[in-house]
């Protein structure tokens, strides 16, 4: 009964997986998938390798090593993604000031009707 509840323990050669073969990706999916991460502000590379049907670090070298190869920093990402929030916090301000308008206004010409 010891045998069936814990095989790995008794038998360790039993139990071990066959190591996982390495996948070979063209030079042109590789740079399409690059290219896919990059065009997309804020995304991960965990979503768009579940999009390609890959896992995630793959992705992640390659996107490392083309911006190694363009020059730009690992730390790209963050000042992007930065910026990316700067904008949207800036349009989310905007988008309060119109909203405060357009109720001030809409109170105003209330009041100047009644009048």
């Amino acid at each position: 009964m010891v045998d069936t509840l814990i095989p790995d323990l008794l038998d360790p050669e039993e139990t071990r997986r066959s190591p996982v073969a390495m996948k070979d990706y063209s030079r042109g999916f590789k740079a399409d998938a690059v290219a896919l991460f990059e065009s997309i502000p804020g995304s991960t590379c965990r979503s768009i390798a579940a999009d390609l049907g890959i896992t995630r670090n793959p992705l992640r070298n390659w996107v490392l090593r083309a911006r190694e190869r363009r020059g730009v920093g690992p730390d790209a990402a963050r000042e992007t993604s930065t910026a990316v929030r700067a904008t949207w916090s800036s349009c989310l301000v905007l988008a309060i000031w119109l909203c405060i308008a357009i109720v001030l206004g809409t109170r105003l010409y209330r009041r100047r009707r009644r009048e």
